[in-house]
């Protein structure tokens, strides 16, 4: 008796556990016949999720395939401990054009999409407990050799934007003149004109330092006569090189000569039809490089 109540229990689990994976695993609906390349194992992207909702799922399997994409390339590229590069490779990612990778006759798809899946297969299916189930996989655009010609022009770009500002970062760290400066500006918007948008923060940092310092620049005025001045540059106290004649201009003053000699610059000139009272009679001191000007004016008055 109790041998036949211990086989008849054995016989309920047994049921019990056969309903429960059953009941778990059955497919109670699907996106169609299920493709064959489901179950090939050798694609690096062919992405596989699971998720509550086919929504999810989708979502989920899109930045699957961007993590993995991601993670090829910062092997490829080994900059697993450059957490700079990092961020500058998923920006560049985002914005990343597929026409310039697979050639002109593919769709011009930029960033990460669904555009990017070759095929997708989607399964619902019933839990056991209650609700359920959708399993989401989906084949994409992308082989290793797209993942190297991505890396490649990734490096390509990114190191030549950065042969470009590194030695303007170096030279700010010590004086320079105010051509210098102005003259960086200029090639700043250049550099800005052509670099990916990632490097732009960067860029527009060292423009903002460069107008800081270009506003804490003064003209100090060593001699001032009827007929002369004579002035020198400095920043915070420091002497800066004049490594140019500047521009002398009057709105009344003839200039007669500018001379520049040990980072003095002297002017010669003649007041007689300046007046006293009039708060522009002064010279005006312009530093010009292309599209950049730093302007200062001397007033004959004090």
């Amino acid at each position: 008796m109790l041998q036949s109540r211990h086989i008849f229990i054995s016989v309920l689990l047994f049921v019990f556990s056969v309903q429960l994976v059953s009941g778990k695993e059955k497919i109670v609906d699907k996106s169609g016949k299920k493709p064959k390349w489901v179950k090939e194992t050798t694609n690096d992207f062919k992405v596989s999720v699971k998720a509550p909702t086919l929504f999810e799922c989708k979502q989920k399997n899109r930045e699957t395939f961007k993590l993995s994409v991601t993670l090829h390339l910062i092997s490829i590229l080994d900059i697993k401990s450059d957490s700079a590069k990092q961020a500058r490779l998923k920006l560049y990612l985002n914005q990343l054009n597929w026409q310039t990778i697979k050639g002109k006759d593919f769709a011009p798809i930029v960033g990460f999409s669904d555009s990017l899946q070759t095929d997708y297969y989607w399964e619902k299916q019933r839990l056991s407990r209650g609700g359920y189930l959708f399993k989401y996989q989906a084949i994409y655009h992308c082989t290793t050799a797209d993942i190297k010609k991505i890396a490649a022009n990734f490096d390509l770009f990114d190191n030549q934007t950065i042969i470009l500002i590194n030695p303007i970062k170096t030279k700010l760290k010590v004086v320079n003149s105010v051509n210098w400066l102005l003259s960086v500006q200029d090639t700043l918007l250049r550099i800005k004109g052509r670099a990916h948008p990632n490097f732009h923060s960067d860029i527009d940092e060292l423009t903002e330092s460069i107008k800081q310092k270009l506003s804490k620049i003064e003209l100090i005025v060593l001699t001032k006569t009827d007929d002369k001045i004579s002035f020198k540059i400095e920043y915070e106290g420091t002497e800066l090189p004049i490594n140019k004649q500047p521009k002398i201009t009057s709105t009344c003053a003839l200039i007669q000569s500018v001379k520049v000699e040990s980072n003095v610059c002297t002017v010669l000139y003649s007041s007689k039809y300046c007046l006293d009272e009039d708060p522009e009679s002064g010279l005006l001191v312009k530093i010009k490089s292309r599209n950049q000007n730093y302007k200062r004016l001397i007033a004959f008055k004090n």
